[in-house]
């Protein structure tokens, strides 16, 4: 049943920057990750869409990156 598949998200926030050889050549200090079941292709899409839409303002990259507290975090990238 699609209906009952889950999606699991995963932040993690480092105080050091992460070397991933990214596009941009920018330090990473914050990963997400997102699991889910393939028969539910469209839910993970929009998981990803959702965090896509959010990095794209430089304000809201600002923000998150001043945030300490774990439940803080969370909220701001899950709301």
């Amino acid at each position: 049943n699609q209906q009952n598949c889950l999606s699991y998200i995963e932040i993690c926030k480092t105080n050091n920057s992460v070397d991933f050889s990214s596009v941009d050549k920018q330090p990473v200090f914050l990963m997400i990750g997102v699991c889910s079941n393939p028969a539910n292709n469209i839910k993970y899409l929009n998981n990803i869409a959702f965090f896509a839409k959010k990095f794209q303002s430089n304000d809201f990259l600002e923000e998150i990156s001043s945030i300490s507290d774990k439940k803080d975090l969370e909220e701001k990238l899950l709301i």
